[in-house]
């Protein structure tokens, strides 16, 4: 589990089950006030620094995971209210966390779904490749009444993810409407089955996945994005078709004999 920290957490005999603690969720957005009725404008990053280094004063052996929300992505999205287009701050979120992530749903929301890969390269980029970057797909409608993903944009988010950079996956399950389930994703059997066969899929590559990508051993036309990894003596392409629709593309290779 990835939890917030408080004493609990900290001296439970359990404690073993805690992998990491996690700042609160989405301090980029606008806060909502319960007292007012209002938002307020998003959490400053020093906060987020400040929140960083009593967590890692109280335990330094686990690692702090950040999330932001789809801003990363769009920064046009009028959910970070006054701080909307404020691209300059996320690069200070990171100096509080190991682990940084985002959300964004394209399918429920009517994004393009190459936006999850963009905000995945934004993570990289602002991060300068030092963190550890995560992010989170989405399994149900949330609170869409008439849009959710099918079984293969779930796979397809997951996979332009870590083709991306990503090297972990959330799966965000609640559904909210027409009525709030927790593990909403277990409406849809064959949701619960795409995850469980892309999860199996990703455990059975995870050494390949893990070792480091390779530039310059391989190529592929637009609109296919793929990543290279050289493992064993092997070479392995992974490709991904980066929009909704059909399409071809040619693969080039150098180097082989």
């Amino acid at each position: 589990a990835f939890s917030g920290q408080n004493y609990v957490g900290l001296t439970s005999v359990n404690r073993g089950i805690i992998k990491g603690w996690q700042q609160m969720d989405e301090p980029d957005n606008a806060q909502w006030n319960s007292v007012t009725g209002n938002y307020d404008p998003c959490i400053d990053p020093t906060v987020i620094q400040q929140t960083y280094a009593s967590l890692k004063s109280a335990d330094p052996t686990r690692p702090v995971l950040l999330n932001l929300g789809g801003g990363v992505s769009d920064e046009t999205w009028i959910g970070r209210g006054t701080c909307t287009g404020r691209l300059d701050m996320y690069p200070e979120y990171m100096k509080g966390t190991d682990i940084i992530s985002y959300d964004i749903y394209p399918v429920t929301a009517g994004y393009p779904i190459s936006y999850v890969a963009r905000g995945v390269d934004r993570l990289v980029n602002w991060s300068n490749g030092s963190k550890i970057v995560w992010n989170a797909i989405e399994t149900t409608n949330i609170n869409s009444l008439t849009s959710r993903p099918t079984a293969d944009q779930v796979k397809s988010e997951v996979w332009m993810s870590i083709i991306h950079g990503s090297m972990g996956i959330i799966y965000f399950v609640h559904q909210f409407a027409p009525t709030f389930r927790e593990d909403g994703i277990f409406n849809y059997p064959e949701i619960v089955t795409a995850v469980s066969n892309i999860n199996s899929q990703i455990t059975s590559l995870a050494p390949i996945l893990n070792s480091q990508s390779v530039k310059g051993l391989a190529s592929a036309t637009t609109p296919v994005d793929i990543m290279v990894k050289s493992y064993n003596g092997n070479r392995y392409i992974f490709a991904i078709e980066m929009s909704d629709n059909p399409s071809t593309a040619t693969f080039s290779l150098t180097g082989i004999t």
